[in-house]
């Protein structure tokens, strides 16, 4: 890796997975299942309704989801 890259965002490990292996399992459990695809592409949704709803580059954003 070169070390000039060696601090990615989780967005950008994502993509990186998302274009290696697209259709490889991301996120699993018992009752659904979401590839790399599929979460890049849910990323990049979310990101672009925080970006028109304001947030800018460098904003805090909180993100609250149930425990595992």
């Amino acid at each position: 890796m070169d070390p000039s890259e060696s601090f990615r965002t989780l967005s950008d490990l994502i993509r990186v997975h998302a274009e290696a292996r697209p259709d490889a399992p991301a996120v699993e459990d018992p009752a659904a299942r979401l590839s790399y695809r599929e979460l890049d592409a849910t990323a990049d949704r979310v990101a672009a309704s925080l970006q028109r709803d304001g947030v800018r580059s460098g904003d805090a954003v909180a993100i609250c989801a149930t425990g595992s």
